[in-house]
């Protein structure tokens, strides 16, 4: 594994997992001067909900994409991307945690850490139902998704296992390294399974922080993220809530 190679590598890995649909690979090229986290680790608000698995959504294209409009941060709208920037976005990223040479510390959190890298490759191997709008506000790089049918596919729980029992971990080959620290951040939406995640990474280049809130709504996936800069979580939250009663 080159230089070049080995950084990319890990950066699409760290990229990926915080909001992968960010496409924040770019930071690999040049320097980040985002502030350090100042986020602690607390437990996300969640409230359970179960859902049968499906391997489709209950509502059409025109519905799920309906339940994004609308949508802002600090007032500033968001805009309907297209399904191939969503799957450019995601091509070829998520299995990079998996390549030989990347070692993490502690191993264990290694385990989680690729489980969660899993999940996503699953929930986001089949875009062909999945809608998203995008924004670049405030020097943030913002996204909001529905996965329709992709509930079965992820685990809140997993997710909010990692940051409990990972609230800093290292990920590195023989030429690199990036240190990762995550917290949780709350995102109470009643009757939705919630977890909302910070992931600050530093690397030679810099910090980076990473922002994702998830929620499962039904057989629905609903993810709305944002980097590389510190962010305004109730903002987040607040989309996501919007979403949940869009679809309603």
């Amino acid at each position: 594994m080159t230089r070049s190679t080995g950084r990319r590598t890990l950066l699409k890995t760290s990229v990926t997992v915080g909001v992968a649909a960010l496409a924040l690979s770019a930071c690999g090229g040049g320097s980040t001067d985002a502030q350090p986290s100042e986020a602690s680790s607390t437990q996300a608000a969640t409230t359970e909900t179960s859902a049968a698995p499906q391997a489709q959504g209950t509502k059409s294209e025109a519905e799920y994409t309906a339940a994004l409009n609308g949508l802002t941060y600090h007032g500033e709208p968001l805009e309907l991307g297209t399904r191939e920037q969503l799957e450019e976005n995601w091509s070829g990223e998520m299995l990079a945690a998996n390549q030989e040479g990347v070692v993490y510390e502690p191993s264990k959190c290694g385990d989680l850490f690729k489980a969660n890298m899993g999940r996503l490759d699953a929930l986001t191997a089949d875009a062909s139902k999945a809608v998203f709008a995008q924004g670049y506000i405030e020097n943030l790089s913002m996204t909001a998704q529905i996965w329709p049918g992709g509930a079965s596919k992820v685990d809140l729980d997993e997710n909010r296992e990692l940051v409990k029992n990972c609230p800093s971990m290292t990920m590195a080959d023989e030429e690199n390294n990036i240190g990762i620290s995550l917290a949780s951040f709350p995102v109470d939406v009643p009757g939705v399974d919630t977890h909302g995640e910070i992931m600050t990474m530093v690397t030679s280049a810099g910090t980076a922080m990473l922002y994702t809130a998830y929620a499962t709504h039904g057989d629905d996936v609903i993810l709305v993220g944002s980097g590389i800069r510190s962010t305004d979580t109730t903002e987040l939250e607040a989309m996501v809530k919007q979403v949940v009663e869009n679809l309603q």
